[in-house]
């Protein structure tokens, strides 16, 4: 009889053959068509104005956007590291959106988008 408290559990260890082919065939998968675009905005605190910036990565056709259990569209917010700008995560960003359909914004910090 199975257990029906129990959870999926990730494998301890996966090796690179696995990886290698768990890869293959996820950038074997066709692209959905996916559109990106930029949406910068100013965020008034402090006494300061704040230019956020971020590229929002989602597919054309938003009814390919997956939802969550509770029925509401999923998605992702990626932010880089300290150095930089979104461009270092900018890939990762495109191949949730058109691979696995996720609106994707790739984030990041005031005063490092890079125009």
């Amino acid at each position: 009889m199975a257990n029906l408290n129990s959870s999926w559990q990730p494998p301890e260890f996966v090796d690179r053959e696995r990886c290698i082919k768990d890869t293959e065939e996820i950038l074997g998968q066709p692209d959905l068509a996916s559109k990106s675009t930029e949406d910068i905005f100013r965020v008034n605190t402090l006494g300061m104005d704040w230019d956020l910036g971020m590229v929002v990565h989602e597919p054309v056709d938003a009814n390919k956007i997956p939802t969550g259990a509770d029925g509401k569209k999923a998605g992702f917010f990626l932010l880089h590291g300290g150095s930089g700008d979104f461009k270092g995560i900018e890939r990762h960003a495109k191949l949730l959106a058109s691979k696995f359909g996720f609106r994707v914004i790739a984030g990041t910090f005031p005063g490092r988008f890079y125009f």
